[in-house]
């Protein structure tokens, strides 16, 4: 019987983005679906239970084509290491595994890739492509200005939404539901905050209006004023303040990530036509997406400042603590 032919396959990458980041655009939905076994024509459905023995599943849409791939988590250690099977039949035999490592270097954030099990000869040159698609995707919030097109602004808007819940994912549960300092929304709050924000924004975006008889990018310069001027106080309208409530928080951010899962489809849209009846008054639909890039922005601060809070106080009291013990 013919022996089928395994090499193993190691691959390094230095992203200029934090640990947290490289390592969260393997489980994010919206963000994984921009980059992960990606083409410039396909659509994919990314699913997972985030646990070790849960399973994921990637199905690929390529015009009439559908391409399924699969696996199981093995080993999740955020930020730092991800093992997981993976099976894609149409691409090749066998079920392989796949080792992520991620650690801070002095040059930039180092990936380490390996997969192992199969014959690696045959998807070499598709990992190298989509690393490289991941660090050009990590880059885009860096990178927007209020002349971004939809092409540079969705993929920055989703990769700060994937900041904004990994900062709340770097908490235990008892930190998730509590107010970190006076005025402040808890971690979960916050997340909540952002999902009734974008609820609903994808089918009403997607759905065909008059084209804008101005410039489609009028506002831009006025909303990323208003919205990163971080001494400024505003008000949320109250349809999309959160409920005073205890969260689950893997519930919580799965709901957020299949709320955000609509806005990669954007990139298909026409966003210079002009939608009214807003709160915002008349916008146009790219107006809106710059819109949720900055009010993500604007929040993603507030959740770092939170977080930075709740540690703090965890350190404090252990710092107590020991005093105590040691009177």
């Amino acid at each position: 019987m013919e022996q089928k032919k395994t090499q193993t396959l190691h691959l390094e990458y230095t992203f200029q983005a934090s640990v947290t980041s490289v390592y969260d655009a393997w489980i994010t939905r919206p963000v994984a679906e921009l980059w992960l076994f990606k083409s410039e024509t396909n659509q994919l459905n990314f699913e997972s239970t985030l646990e070790k023995g849960g399973r994921f599943s990637v199905v690929e849409f390529d015009g009439k084509k559908k391409i399924d791939h699969w696996g199981e988590w093995l080993e999740i250690n955020r930020p730092n290491t991800l093992h997981f099977t993976l099976e894609v039949p149409a691409h090749f035999e066998g079920t392989s595994e796949v080792l992520i490592e991620v650690k801070e270097t002095p040059g930039g954030t180092q990936l380490s890739f390996t997969q192992k099990n199969i014959d690696t000869s045959k998807t070499e040159t598709a990992w190298k492509g989509m690393l490289a698609k991941l660090d050009e995707i990590l880059q885009q919030p860096y990178l927007s200005t209020i002349q971004s097109g939809k092409n540079e602004i969705i993929p920055a808007l989703l990769v700060v939404a994937m900041q904004v819940v990994g900062l709340a994912r770097s908490l235990d549960e008892e930190k998730w539901n509590t107010i970190p300092y006076k005025g402040s929304w808890t971690p979960a709050q916050l997340v909540r905050h952002l999902l009734k924000s974008v609820s609903g924004i994808g089918p009403l975006i997607e759905k065909p209006s008059k084209p804008a008889d101005r410039d489609p990018g009028e506002r831009i310069l006025q909303l990323k004023q208003n919205f990163l001027d971080i001494t400024k106080t505003m008000q949320s309208p109250e349809f999309i303040v959160p409920e005073k409530m205890h969260y689950n928080k893997e519930s919580l951010i799965t709901e957020f990530e299949a709320a955000l899962a609509p806005l990669t489809r954007l990139r298909d849209v026409n966003l210079n036509e002009l939608i009214t009846g807003l709160p915002l008054g008349p916008i146009t639909k790219l107006e809106i997406v710059h819109f949720i890039f900055y009010h993500f922005q604007r929040h993603l601060i507030q959740m770092k400042r939170i977080t930075e809070a709740l540690k703090t106080e965890n350190e404090t009291h252990l710092s107590v603590f020991k005093n105590s013990l040691n009177s």
